[in-house]
């Protein structure tokens, strides 16, 4: 798992939990939850804490080396407009700015911005998925706000991007392919949940736990087989 920099950051500021919680207006003990992994925030928290400490939710996640990629100025200062540097100007701007930070370095900042990018772009579709499921369940759900870690909004995209471009060229082989990662999805999330379950909850009858009991030991060989296909394939 990964650790956060919320009280990294907050140790660079020498505030302690309660001055923190003061400023961004959340309880110190739920800001101590945060910092431990014991309690994950929603979107909005994460943004309003990244705002404050200036840097990127994926950086104040964890999950990214670079602080704040938006706000990176690869030609040359705030006082030069990209549009009128010629093209021969721009290259030498970028070029003098990638071996000024390193390749890594930049490569890191092009993958964040992309992450940034997905993740705006989630928020769309989960906003559109939450109102199109409300009134379903007892409690809706907001999912823009309760999937909240960059990493796995960046995997969801990485997903609808590619099963998007498959749909669309139309090959023989696209609705087989869609078809089989359709079953697969749904299987994984089955068995996902399954694996989950709490046997010990007390609104169980004799017959409901033993169905969730061999559910739960089918789901687990299946995700330890898909895991051990998974890593002898990426081999």
């Amino acid at each position: 798992m990964t650790t956060n920099r919320i009280r990294a950051l907050r140790n660079e500021k020498e505030l302690t939990l309660k001055a923190l919680g003061e400023q961004v207006g959340l309880a110190s003990n739920t800001l101590s939850q945060y910092e431990t992994g014991k309690r994950e925030p929603k979107l909005a928290t994460w943004e309003k804490l990244a705002d404050f400490f200036g840097v990127d939710v994926g950086y104040l996640q964890g999950v990214t080396s670079v602080k704040n990629a938006r706000n990176i100025d690869m030609y040359g200062g705030a006082d030069i407009d990209n549009d009128d540097l010629t093209s021969d100007e721009a290259h030498k701007r970028l070029f003098s700015y990638i071996n000024k930070v390193g390749f890594d370095q930049f490569w890191d900042e092009g993958e964040q911005r992309i992450r940034l990018a997905r993740s705006d772009t989630l928020s769309l579709i989960l906003d559109v998925i939450s109102e199109s499921e409300k009134g379903y369940n007892e409690v809706d759900t907001d999912y823009n706000q309760s999937i909240s870690n960059l990493n796995t909004r960046n995997q969801i995209m990485k997903i609808i991007e590619n099963v998007t471009h498959l749909a669309l060229n139309e090959l023989p082989e696209s609705l087989p392919a869609l078809s089989y990662i359709a079953n697969v999805v749904e299987q994984t999330t089955t068995s996902v949940i399954y694996a989950n379950v709490d046997l010990d909850r007390t609104d169980f009858d004799d017959d409901e736990r033993q169905f969730y009991t061999d559910s739960k030991k089918k789901a687990k060989q299946y995700l330890a087989n898909t895991l051990e296909n998974y890593k002898n394939d990426t081999k």
